[in-house]
């Protein structure tokens, strides 16, 4: 399951902590699809069993804005691929198979 951050320091403690691949789901309330699309990845244990899946909902919390901001993001739905804490791939949009296609291919750097 996909743990929904709640503030960016929370957010900062888990990609520092994880040692693992993590990915950020960036959401707003109105993209309550995607939001089961990460879900159903972050099941998906057998093909993405060793990638954290964070969910970030934009419209929670002022400083969630902000990092979104941060990490460029413009619009969403959008994935952050990030490793080592550090952003290397961002995707926009929730269509379930472009989705996969981004993991896979970011698993592969």
């Amino acid at each position: 399951m996909a743990f929904a951050v709640a503030n960016k320091k929370q957010f900062n403690e888990k990609i520092k902590k994880e040692k693992q691949i993590v990915v950020a789901f960036y959401s707003s309330n109105t993209s309550n699809y995607a939001s089961s699309v990460v879900d159903d990845l972050a099941k998906s244990t057998s093909e993405y069993g060793n990638i954290k899946f964070l969910k970030v909902d934009v419209d929670e919390d002022i400083d969630l804005r902000n990092l979104a901001s941060s990490q460029f993001i413009s619009s969403t739905p959008a994935f952050v691929y990030l490793k080592e804490g550090k952003k290397r791939d961002l995707h926009y949009g929730a269509d379930a198979d472009e989705v996969k296609e981004f993991l896979t291919d970011a698993l592969k750097k």
